[in-house]
């Protein structure tokens, strides 16, 4: 298993005796079925149906725990204060716990007689009073560990660092990587409210459900998803090879049929030997297209594209 530090999220915490229905109200997943053992994955958008941040939710004994993209929490936090006026709730940018780690693997043996046995099904949610572990959804296999006692950090850390490939990481890399091949985007402060939900396939991932009541920006989502064909979606992209406009540029221009493709670039990560993982918003069309597409500015520069599949 290979282990990396987690130090690029912020956290915000809603607590109060509102907290469940108030969120209910606000973000695109459904609140009522977050238990102690259940997370879940969601968006909060605006009211033109954008996504201003994802989060993965936890419920503790404070109240419901946001995990978010680093530098978004502020723009979480401060959106969902304009709505919270009449809501027993409180707000707030919330420490992180003692330490993160993100374990990339397809099974996660019981590690230490203080941490819980490791859940088997995705986004279920195992609470010790030293740990959290949370399993994430999608291929590879992943787990968040989140440690809540600081006397437990050395031994924890040692453990991990004794039982993964190449000790723990602290460059994140790896970690961003997996999440890519599993096809999750996550929204910084960058590009908040710059993407529909569908153009980043949270209706399919399971990041938005269809089946809960109202929400902030839902009509404009569920009309985009039963009334509209996607034309774009975020597609796998990888690069065989270097070139300083996969890292110099957050949109790329690409060729194909002798026609000029824009695709913005959400997330990517450095994999294998000289590879370069992609998440970009392409044509729907594309993947179903026979002919290579190039990178205008290298066009010698190998590039493959997949669909994503969810699970």
């Amino acid at each position: 298993m290979q282990v990396c530090e987690l130090n690029q999220y912020d956290y915000v915490l809603i607590a109060g005796p509102d907290s469940i229905s108030f969120l209910q109200g606000q973000v695109t997943c459904d609140m009522t079925q977050l238990t102690d053992e259940q997370g879940l994955s969601g968006a909060l958008c605006n009211l033109k149906g954008r996504v201003i941040g994802d989060f993965l939710c936890v419920r503790t004994t404070e109240g419901c725990l946001l995990q978010i993209s680093d530098g978004n929490g502020h723009n979480i936090a401060q959106t969902l204060s304009k709505y919270a006026v009449f809501s027993q709730v409180e707000i707030s940018i919330h420490r992180r716990p003692c330490a993160a780690f993100g374990i990339v693997a397809e099974q996660l043996p019981l590690l230490h007689k203080i941490l819980p046995a490791p859940p088997s099904l995705s986004h279920h949610t195992a609470t010790s009073t030293a740990a959290s572990i949370i399993k994430l959804a999608g291929s590879p296999g992943r787990f968040q560990l989140w440690i809540w006692k600081p006397e437990n950090v050395e031994l924890i850390t040692e453990i991990l660092r004794d039982k993964s490939t190449g000790g723990v990481l602290p460059d994140t890399n790896q970690w961003d990587y997996a999440e890519i091949l599993a096809g999750r985007a996550h929204v910084s402060a960058q590009s908040s409210e710059e993407f529909t939900p569908q153009l980043l396939n949270y209706d399919l991932s399971g990041v938005v459900n269809f089946r809960k009541g109202c929400y902030t920006g839902q009509e404009v989502v569920a009309r985009m998803h039963y009334k509209v064909e996607a034309k774009k979606r975020m597609f796998l992209l990888f690069a065989k090879g270097t070139s300083e406009a996969l890292s110099a540029e957050s949109e790329l221009k690409l060729t194909q049929h002798n026609r000029l493709i824009k695709a913005p670039v959400v997330q990517q990560a450095r994999g294998p030997g000289n590879t370069t993982a992609m998440l970009a918003i392409l044509p729907a069309a594309i993947g179903s297209e026979n002919e290579q597409i190039l990178l205008e500015q290298n066009p010698d520069l190998e590039l493959t594209v997949r669909p994503l599949r969810y699970t």
